[in-house]
């Protein structure tokens, strides 16, 4: 058992009434093996907990028994294939305490896949090609390297897509611009796997911007739950040439001190990713003039953040057309917002990073007001800062059948589509202190019905589940 807690005197109270619960429930606690005094740098089960640094590292001990074995193996030359499970084993746990541990051992790996075919040739010589034993033998002076026990903020996102003949991905680095990149996937190339061809397009986004991302905390959203696996397990063993790719991207960012975290995206809200890998304009969305109307009465924005010569219902607004003449500025992520409102529709797949810019704005200077027009998904990742951030509650927008119109088709969005998207006005506000502001009691009114009606869904399913918690909140909303 692990307890975290914040102050000395607290984990001596928590030590002494775990020590009562235990023997109340009739369980006998070792006292010889226990830590009963708190400490910030610990082990627990081999691995070593650094709670000032929030890493985990692996036990010397766990180390020097597998650089002896690695160097048992090397001076053998061939190994029977009980000792590479073994080995395996060993560096299966070290994956804990010892970054890319699974990565540095995959050919050895495939080695023994390849000549195992039962209990029959458990001691049977397995012979390990050329570059399984080069990998072998860094395991021999292998160095400690510790892993992080959460992962921190992320300072760069990307997200990446891939097609049948095409590659996109858009790589937002925080205050930096936002960089988007779309190509045809060589000859080669075009009858791979799709899942593969995933894999080669990170591989394509990671080494074209190692100088935005270098040194960063990096958050890849990735529309493929496959290549998601392959990335976070550091390879696999079902799709060789899957493998290989997702070592090389691993092996190549550690060397420029990216830390890496992969996250699954639904495609459709992967828009911007998913159009460039599609080789066709991203679809620019704006409000119905007469609807835009109502917001400006009621709020006065002074900018709109997301906009073109041809969608601008604002005087003043940023643009991420260079050309444009007419516009207050070149991409909103390179400007600082000294607005005091400002409104913005922006895709669902930038709306993380709209936030994120929104809170690092208000802590440079005085308080902000910003009406984000985004959709009621109350399941995506981003909603619980978004509620956080809320002044006032959120208003639904009515259905109309031009509603949202498309510039490149002139096109209105269908009906149907319209109903999934729940399209949804949120006031949110920041102190000039970067804090959140005063939220009216009709906030906190919305934010207890929230609460209530997830906890209703929480044990049910479909319908009656969390599915619709969205439809029971939307239907309690007011309109604009």
């Amino acid at each position: 058992m692990l307890v975290l807690v914040r102050t000395v005197r607290q984990g001596r109270w928590v030590v002494r009434f775990l020590l009562k619960l235990l023997k109340k429930l009739g369980l006998k606690v070792s006292l010889e093996k226990s830590m009963l005094k708190p400490s910030r740098i610990f082990p627990f089960i081999g691995v070593v907990w650094n709670t000032e640094k929030m890493t985990m590292s692996m036990a010397q001990e766990k180390l020097d028994k597998v650089k002896s074995l690695a160097h048992k193996m090397v001076s053998e030359d061939r190994d029977p294939a009980r000792t590479l499970m073994k080995f395996m084993g060993h560096i299966n746990f070290l994956a804990y305490g010892l970054k890319g541990a699974r990565r540095k051992a995959r050919l050895i790996q495939a080695d023994l896949i390849d000549q195992y075919r039962g209990v029959q040739d458990l001691f049977k010589h397995v012979h390990l090609s050329k570059s399984a034993k080069n990998q072998l033998k860094t395991w021999i002076n292998v160095q400690e390297s510790p892993v992080e026990i959460a992962p921190p903020l992320p300072q760069v996102l990307v997200n990446t897509d891939a097609s049948k003949s095409h590659w996109g991905y858009q790589i937002q680095g925080g205050q930096e611009c936002t960089v988007t990149d779309q190509g045809p996937f060589p000859v080669v190339y075009r009858d791979y796997h799709i899942n593969l061809k995933e894999l080669l397009c990170v591989e394509i986004a990671m080494e074209r911007n190692l100088d935005l991302i270098r040194n960063k905390v990096v958050r890849l959203q990735i529309d493929s739950q496959v290549a998601k696996s392959y990335l976070q397990n550091q390879g696999g063993t079902r799709n060789r040439e899957m493998s290989k790719i997702a070592c090389q991207i691993l092996s190549n960012l550690d060397r420029n001190g990216v830390i890496l975290t992969v996250a699954y995206i639904q495609t459709h809200l992967n828009l911007t990713a998913d159009a460039l890998s599609r080789n066709r304009p991203v679809a620019e969305w704006y409000l119905s003039p007469a609807v835009f109307q109502k917001i400006r009465d009621r709020f006065h924005p002074q900018i709109d953040l997301m906009a073109s010569a041809q969608t601008a219902q604002l005087e003043t607004y940023y643009t991420a057309t260079v050309s444009d003449r007419w516009a207050y500025g070149i991409d909103c992520f390179c400007q600082v917002w000294d607005w005091e409102i400002m409104y913005c529709f922006p895709p669902p797949d930038l709306i993380p990073t709209i936030l994120s810019k929104f809170v690092n704005e208000g802590v440079k200077g005085r308080g902000r007001k910003l009406l984000l027009l985004a959709p009621c998904w109350l399941m995506s990742p981003w909603v619980p800062q978004l509620l956080n951030l809320l002044y006032m509650p959120p208003l639904k927008l009515r259905f109309r059948e031009n509603l949202i119109l498309d510039v490149s088709t002139n096109r209105h969005l269908s009906h149907s589509n319209m109903q999934k998207l729940r399209l949804t006005l949120w006031p949110l506000a920041i102190t000039s202190l970067g804090q959140k502001a005063t939220r009216s009691p009709q906030v906190n009114s919305f934010l207890s019905l929230l609460k209530k009606v997830q906890v209703e869904h929480t044990s049910k399913t479909g319908r009656n589940g969390l599915a619709g918690v969205q439809e029971k909140i939307w239907t309690h909303l007011s309109f604009l």
